[in-house]
């Protein structure tokens, strides 16, 4: 019997729609992004503490926090009860940590063992992304700080990421100058220390 040809349309649409973009492609074939990076190393509470983004350049005493804990065997059921009809570049099995979002992002699981990883939306949010998961990167550049961005967004936007809640200015200028096109990159900065407040003597 011979497949119509509408099925077969439906079919592509469907797979071209939840197969990587040729940008998420070439982000998670990139040559460091094919490191090795455990997602063990990402456990525990960490703060956005620069925003590197052409249209910012300011201070905020606001953080955002991210929190990255262990998936369980529970976690890993209710997302493949979600998703496990679809055709998808990742394996939920593979390395699962559960992601807690502050910044108003949605919440989600970060699964693969290398930098380039994958983001799968949280099963209870229909919303932000159409596939439901997209394609990150995380570059440890040591113990306290990783960068990370979104393949999609091409490097436009880059966040780092710190265990410290307040490093200190040395700590983020010796870090940032690690990543030679940070340098110039307009940043916000988060989780700065409140300015001491500056007095003047004034004549009535």
């Amino acid at each position: 019997m011979q497949t119509p040809l509408s099925l077969l349309v439906f079919i592509s649409l469907v797979k071209n729609s939840l197969s990587l973009s040729e940008v998420d492609q070439e982000c998670v074939n990139r040559r460091t992004n094919r490191e090795s990076f455990n997602n063990d190393e990402l456990l525990g509470k960490w703060y956005r503490i620069v925003h590197f983004n052409p249209a910012m350049n300011s201070s905020s005493e606001f953080c955002k926090r991210v929190t990255f804990t262990k998936a369980n065997q529970d976690d890993i059921s209710r997302y493949k009860a979600k998703y496990y009809r679809q055709t998808v570049p990742y394996n939920l099995d593979d390395n699962p940590v559960l992601v807690k979002d502050t910044s108003g992002l949605c919440d989600g699981m970060l699964v693969g063992y290398k930098r380039a990883k994958f983001f799968v939306m949280d099963p209870n949010i229909h919303a932000f992304l159409p596939e439901g998961y997209s394609a990150q990167v995380y570059i440890p550049l040591s113990d306290k700080f990783v960068l990370f961005y979104e393949c999609r967004l091409r490097r436009i936007m880059i966040d780092l990421l710190s265990r410290d809640k307040h490093p200190s200015e040395n700590e983020l200028k010796a870090v940032i100058a690690k990543v030679r096109d940070l340098k110039y990159m307009p940043q916000a900065r988060f989780c700065a220390l409140p300015k001491a407040p500056e007095y003047f003597e004034i004549e009535l």
